[in-house]
C-alpha cells in the first residue's frame, strides 16, 4: 500500500511586500499540529499568531491584489492585530531520497513466471515520490539494493548470496524494503544499518556423485540457529524493526544491567518516532526474555502509548518477539565495550571459514576409506584417510601436496547430511 498522503510535506510562507518569505521546517511542522488539532490561533513566536479561523475569501478581503490559491490565513501581532500578513500553505513532494538511486532483488533474479508484486510496486512509487530513483542495473552508482520479506525467507540460498555478492562489488548495500516505510514514517533519510541484510550461512548443496562440491567450516554450525543468549550482556545494544504490515519502525534495545537471577535493565531507542527513549525492565530466563516498556525518557507523549509487554527468544547474535499484534527481529549491533571486560575471566568464540573443495574417493575397505580433497580457490590437491562413523568421516590422516590449501590439520570430520536427492558437507575441525 502507498503511503502518497505522507510523501507531501507543506511548506508555510508570510508576505512580506511582494516575495513569500518561508517557515523554518520546524516551525511549518508546528504549524501543520496546530492545524490537525483545529486551531483557530497558532502561535509563531511571543510577538505573532497565525489566524486561521477566516475564510478564503475573508483573507483575500484584508489585501490588494493578493489571490494566491494556497492561501491558509493572516499572520497578526499579539499587541496590534491590525499589523498583518498573508499566510500561505503550499504542498511540496518530500526530498527525503533525493539523489539516492536503488536496485530491486527482484530484478537481478531471473524467474519467467514471476509477477511483480503490488507490495514492490508500492514500495517503487514512495521511493520516487521521496526524489529516489529506480533501475534494473546493478552498478556502482546504485547506494542500496531492495530485499523483500519473501525473498529473504524463499528466495535460493546460492541465488540469494550471488545477488548479493553482486552488489558488494559494486559498492551497494543490500537493506530490507522496511527501510523505505521508514525514512516515511521519520521524515528523512534514516540511518540504513538496522535494515542491512546478510548473506544465508547455509551448507553448500552438491550432486549424489563421489566428487561432491561443499563447504569447509570449523564449526558445526546448523542453518538453523539454535536458542543462545551467550551474546546478551550489559552494555550491548541491539537495533532492528518492530511493527506489522506497513507501519514499521526502527527499534534500538540497550540492555544496561543484568544480574545472576536474570533481571534486566535498559532503555529502547525509537529514532523514527522523534527520536523517543523509554525505559524497560524484565527478566531473561534460558534464552526467553520478557520485558515491560514501562516509562517514557523523552519523546512525544502522544506518540508513545505506555506500558507494553515483550516477549522473545535469543538466537546468538539475534532476537526475534512480540508486542501486542507487532513483530519485532534485532541484530546485535554492538558488542559491551572492552574497557568492561574483567581480570581472569574467559571469553569462548568461534569462527567459521566458507570454502567449496571436491571429495573423491579412490579406495574403501569396510569402514576404512581413502581419497583426495581439491581446493579450486587454493588450486591444492591434498590426500586422505579415515574411518567412516554412520554419516561422519572421521580424518585421522591428512597430507597436502606443493600447493598449500586452507589451514586444516586432522584429525577433523567430514559430515554428510542427506536432503532428498542432494547430499551436502561440512568439515568440522576439533577445538
Amino acid at each position: 500500500m502507498s503511503n502518497a498522503a505522507s510523501l507531501v510535506r507543506y511548506v508555510w510562507s508570510w508576505l512580506n511586500d511582494n516575495t513569500w518569505q518561508e517557515y523554518t521546517k520546524q516551525q511549518c511542522e508546528q504549524f501543520d499540529e496546530a492545524l490537525a488539532k483545529k486551531q483557530t490561533e497558532i502561535n509563531v513566536d511571543k510577538d505573532r499568531y497565525i489566524d486561521v479561523s477566516l475564510s478564503f475569501n475573508d483573507i483575500v478581503t484584508n489585501f490588494n491584489n493578493v489571490k494566491d490559491p494556497n492561501l491558509i490565513g493572516i499572520q497578526r501581532r499579539y499587541d496590534d492585530k491590525m499589523k498583518r500578513r498573508a499566510v500561505r500553505r503550499e504542498a511540496v513532494s518530500v526530498d527525503y531520497l533525493k539523489g539516492v538511486k536503488f536496485c530491486f532483488m527482484d530484478s537481478q533474479i531471473v524467474d519467467s513466471k514471476k509477477k511483480k508484486s503490488k507490495e514492490l510496486k508500492s514500495i517503487q512509487d514512495n521511493i520516487t515520490g521521496m526524489q529516489g530513483s529506480v533501475t534494473t542495473t546493478l552498478d556502482s552508482k546504485v547506494q542500496y539494493l531492495i530485499v523483500m520479506p519473501n525473498e529473504i525467507k524463499s528466495t535460493d540460498a546460492a541465488a540469494f548470496n550471488n545477488v548479493l555478492a553482486s552488489a558488494a562489488a559494486c559498492g551497494t548495500i543490500a537493506i530490507e524494503s522496511t527501510f523505505v516505510n521508514s525514512c516515511i514514517s521519520a521524515k528523512k533519510k534514516v540511518d540504513h544499518a538496522s535494515f542491512v541484510v546478510s548473506k544465508k550461512t547455509v551448507p553448500v548443496v552438491a550432486a549424489t556423485t563421489s566428487t561432491a562440491a561443499a563447504a569447509a567450516a570449523t564449526t558445526t554450525t546448523a542453518t538453523a540457529v539454535a536458542a543462545d543468549s551467550q551474546y546478551f550482556l550489559a552494555g550491548s545494544e541491539w537495533t532492528g524493526i518492530c511493527g506489522s504490515g506497513s507501519d514499521q519502525y526502527v527499534m534500538n534495545l540497550n540492555l544496561a544491567t543484568i544480574d545472576k537471577a536474570g533481571e534486566i535493565n535498559g532503555t529502547l531507542n525509537w529514532p523514527t518516532l522523534s527520536q523517543a527513549v523509554t525505559k524497560f525492565k524484565g527478566t531473561l530466563k534460558d534464552h526467553k526474555i520478557t520485558f515491560e516498556e514501562y516509562e517514557l525518557v523523552s519523546g512525544d507523549p502522544d506518540e508513545i502509548e505506555l506500558p507494553n509487554k515483550y516477549t522473545a527468544t535469543i538466537f546468538l547474535d539475534k532476537i526475534s518477539g512480540g508486542v501486542d499484534e507487532s513483530k519485532f527481529e534485532l541484530k546485535l549491533a554492538k558488542s559491551p565495550s572492552v574497557d568492561l571486560l574483567r581480570p581472569l575471566t574467559n571469553y569462548k568464540g568461534s569462527v567459521t571459514q566458507y570454502d567449496q573443495f571436491k571429495l573423491k574417493v579412490t579406495k574403501r575397505e569396510d569402514n576404512q576409506l581413502e581419497g583426495t580433497i581439491e581446493w579450486p580457490h587454493y588450486k591444492a590437491n591434498c590426500t586422505f584417510k579415515g574411518v567412516i562413523e554412520k554419516e561422519t568421516i572421521v580424518v585421522k590422516d591428512y597430507s597436502e601436496g606443493k600447493v598449500l590449501g586452507p589451514e586444516i590439520k586432522a584429525p577433523f570430520t567430514i559430515t554428510t547430511i542427506q536432503d532428498k536427492n542432494n547430499v551436502s558437507m561440512k568439515i568440522t575441525v576439533a577445538n
